[in-house]
């Protein structure tokens, strides 16, 4: 199979690039998110122009999703106060856990009822759009301009659900391949997870914040950063741990410096991870995110136009889901106040699309326990409840935003 030309594919690269800047712009004046942009440009390239096979592109599926996971959660760390992440790390892991069985049954409730497929199936469904995306999370907080503790607990909160969906989605795809799924055996995997991932992101950090302080001066000390936060994510994945999670600690320990130097009574207070590697990062996060989205909607081949239907209605399903998990999460807090901001937080994604492949190729090597034609259902429902939830998303972040304009006084002059 012939792969694209290199001179189209160039030129594809750098469309994307001032595609992802425009959109961007958009994003920071009228609130529209810019993944729903770069999902539509993709799907154009790929499924109605075909400039790019969707079975080529499936082959990098493995490589593509964790390396866009681990820039994204790892510029995400680098912007949370270490402080307010503990606070805040208990009261996000309830609503994540509400947030994402809710999610799970909502979204489930629509094959299950209307498809007529089995329990599992149904479930694995839910599963695998149960938790709200980072990626698209971190970049609205700050368009609602939340304060620094709720913006602290979304962040956590979707990180950790973002979890809860890899692991029992895994679990569920594991059941059907051998028959059978043990509670047990999924909660022993998430504790496994977080307590490795957690104890090496932070381990990792601590150790990388006095290494660079003997590298200060020297060049190339972001690139020889970034290639350790690779080294530390590919090594928990093998032992067990969720690499994700140690790429998030990584970077917020890394962005707390002074914070960790004062609790290590260390004599150095200087900042060695400065403003302008946090800078050269977010440049980074911003190409990578902007490819992996283009990269999402052009693997998406719709089987079954029906599907997009159950898709938005699975979507529009778990913002009620939302809702009543913010609600039940932030009883007795302060974050109360604010639980109108957090339930708009639906935006699908990264884990949705990676576990959706998976099943596709589930489906390719065991037909007999994932049938094709439910796998394609799977994808199909998947991109549209991606799209569907990203829209809600957007126009609840652009109402909030508005809202939380101060109204011009009696003898303000209107702007001109």
């Amino acid at each position: 199979m012939a792969g694209p030309d290199p001179t189209l594919l160039l030129f594809l690269g750098g469309a994307v690039i001032l595609l992802g800047f425009v959109v961007h712009l958009l994003f920071q004046k009228t609130g529209i998110s810019d993944a729903v942009f770069l999902l539509l440009f993709g799907l154009v390239l790929g499924s109605y122009f075909h400039v790019l096979d969707p079975r080529l592109l499936l082959v990098v599926a493995p490589i593509v999703s964790p390396l866009a996971l681990l820039i994204i959660l790892m510029d995400g760390g680098l912007s949370l106060n270490l402080y307010e992440a503990l606070r805040g790390s208990i009261r996000a892991t309830v609503v994540a856990a509400l947030g994402f069985l809710l999610s799970m049954g909502a979204a489930a409730a629509v094959p299950y009822l209307l498809l007529q497929w089995g329990l599992t199936h149904s479930l694995l469904f839910g599963a695998i759009v149960g938790n709200a995306t980072p990626i698209v999370v971190f970049s609205l907080i700050d368009r609602l301009r939340l304060p620094p503790a709720v913006g602290t607990v979304l962040k956590l909160e979707a990180t950790i659900a973002e979890i809860f969906a890899i692991v029992v989605a895994l679990a569920l795809l594991d059941s059907l391949v051998l028959g059978q799924t043990s509670v047990l055996l999924i909660a022993k995997t998430m504790v496994t997870k977080f307590s490795i991932g957690g104890m090496a992101g932070l381990i990792g950090g601590v150790l990388w914040y006095f290494a660079l302080r003997r590298l200060r001066g020297q060049p190339f000390t972001y690139m020889v950063t970034l290639a350790i936060a690779f080294l530390l994510y590919s090594l928990v994945e093998s032992a067990g741990g969720s690499g994700p999670v140690s790429a998030l600690l990584f970077g917020l320990t890394l962005g707390n410096e002074q914070h960790i130097a004062y609790m290590l009574k260390h004599e150095d207070r200087g900042v060695h991870f400065d403003e302008m590697m946090k800078s050269f990062h977010g440049e980074i996060s911003f190409f990578i995110r902007t490819f992996f989205f283009v990269y999402l909607g052009a693997i998406v081949t719709i089987s079954d136009p029906r599907n997009l239907l159950y898709g938005a209605l699975a979507g529009v399903l778990l913002l009620g889901a939302r809702y009543a998990a913010v609600a039940l999460g932030t009883l007795g807090s302060a974050l109360r106040e604010h639980r109108r901001a957090m339930a708009i937080m639906v935006p699908r994604g990264l884990a949705a699309a990676v576990l959706s492949i998976l099943v596709l190729n589930l489906a390719q090597t065991a037909p007999d326990k994932v049938s094709p034609a439910l796998a394609g259902a799977i994808s199909d429902m998947t991109f549209s409840l991606i799209v569907t939830t990203i829209l809600l998303c957007t126009l609840g972040v652009f109402l909030a935003a508005r809202r939380a304009q101060p109204a011009p006084g009696p003898g303000a002059t209107p702007p001109g």
